[in-house]
């Protein structure tokens, strides 16, 4: 697995390693909950070429999940993962609409350095953590920037 992975609508997936590593960063709103691992497959995903216009192999249906999906569940890799957790990020802006953009109402915001708006399905970070997880993940995160008003 890798240090850190967004898995499906805005869930933010660490290892135990990096957990740790969060949770000394000085980061704020930052909680875990534990992952419960229904379905963990034997991959070699680090070996894919990264620079690749297309993966080697489409998964059927041509869907990601597909790569998990279409293989059984490996009880040896699950206790080999260790722990893993999700990141629990609360509401903590309002957004706003305005057009087809997201905007954010930097009024409403509480403080934390990671955080969610009301129906909207990604997360939104800071400055400070963006800068934290480029200098700790930089092959594992990329960002777009969002503006406030």
């Amino acid at each position: 697995m890798p240090p850190i992975m967004f898995s499906g609508p805005g869930a933010i997936i660490v290892s135990a390693a990096t957990k740790t590593l969060i949770e000394s960063s000085g980061l704020r709103g930052v909680a875990f909950r534990r992952v419960i691992k229904k379905r963990i497959v034997s991959s070699r995903w680090h070996t894919w070429n990264q620079d690749a216009r297309a993966p080697h192999r489409y998964p059927r249906g041509g869907e990601p999940e597909n790569y998990i999906l279409d293989r059984p569940h490996d009880p040896a890799a699950a206790r080999a993962l260790g722990p893993i957790w999700e990141i629990v990020v609360d509401e903590a802006a309002a957004r706003i609409e305005r057009g087809d953009r997201i905007k954010l109402d930097a009024s409403s915001w509480n403080g934390d350095d990671i955080f969610r708006a009301p129906g909207c399905g990604c997360n939104f970070i800071t400055a400070k953590a963006r800068d934290w997880l480029y200098e700790h993940f930089p092959d594992h995160v990329a960002f777009r920037v969002v503006q406030t008003i």
